[in-house]
């Protein structure tokens, strides 16, 4: 039940995020390239909401090992805080 409702609220958190971008880029507040890094990324965060399944792919096609889960996802919020 709780996957359910995550991947229903990820998915209109995409809609209103792309749609926010959309306004934006109609009204000359966003670049086309920023817009467009906008729809990519949500379009990622809903795959992976929708088909979870591709992060284990990711992680058995990149780290080899035994790193774990745990790895992944650490490296991935350095990387976030980084690039914020």
């Amino acid at each position: 039940m709780f996957v359910i409702a995550s991947q229903i609220f990820s998915v209109l958190l995409a809609l209103v995020a792309v749609s926010k971008s959309y306004v934006d880029f109609r009204a000359r507040l966003e670049s086309l390239s920023m817009f467009l890094f906008w729809i990519v990324t949500w379009a990622i965060i809903v795959a992976v909401a929708l088909f979870p399944w591709l992060v284990d792919l990711l992680i058995r096609s990149s780290v080899r090992g035994g790193a774990g889960l745990g790895t992944f996802f650490g490296m991935a919020l350095v990387l976030l805080y980084f690039v914020v």
